[in-house]
Parts: structure tokens; sequence; C-alpha cells
């Protein structure tokens, strides 16, 4: 694993279509370094309505995963106010 990225860390992702986006990191996958990151990569899934579980059919967008070498761990908050404009 390249970098050591935890649960809640903010990232941005430095490569790739969602290049410049930042977010917080969901989940780390571990075994695969990978990560999933709020708002990035979103796809689209098509769900089966279950009634048992209370789900509606229908398509749905969530996050995938991308590689754990596409997120840079926040040297820009160095340089950034808390509003998110440069300094």
């Amino acid at each position: 694993m390249a970098l050591k990225l935890q649960r809640n860390d903010t990232v941005e992702v430095i490569t790739g279509t969602d290049k410049g986006k930042r977010g917080r990191v969901l989940r780390v996958l571990g075994d695969s370094d990978r990560v999933l990151v709020e708002h990035v990569r979103m796809v689209k899934k098509h769900v089966h309505p279950n009634p048992q579980r209370n789900i509606k059919g229908g398509i749905a967008e969530q996050e995938a995963a991308i590689q754990i070498f596409e997120c840079d761990v926040g040297l820009w908050l160095l340089w950034s106010d808390p509003c998110g404009s440069q300094i």
C-alpha cells in the first residue's frame, strides 16, 4: 500500500476523469489497493425491487472504487483556507 489512508481522510484525485475532485474516504480496500471516495467515480447500478427490504427498483448511483495512487492526501490543505479558496 503506497499511502497510509484511513476512513474519513479528505483526499484529492490527481489523475483520471475525476481529476481535481475532493472527497472523504468512505472505505479502504487494502487487499486490492483501492479506496471509495465520496462523490468520486459515480456509477449507475440497476437495482431490482425487494419488498421485504423496502427497496424500490430502478437505477441508483453509487461510488466505485479507484486506485489508491490516484489520491493525494492533503498537501493542498496547507495552502488553502477553510473556505476552500487559495491564499
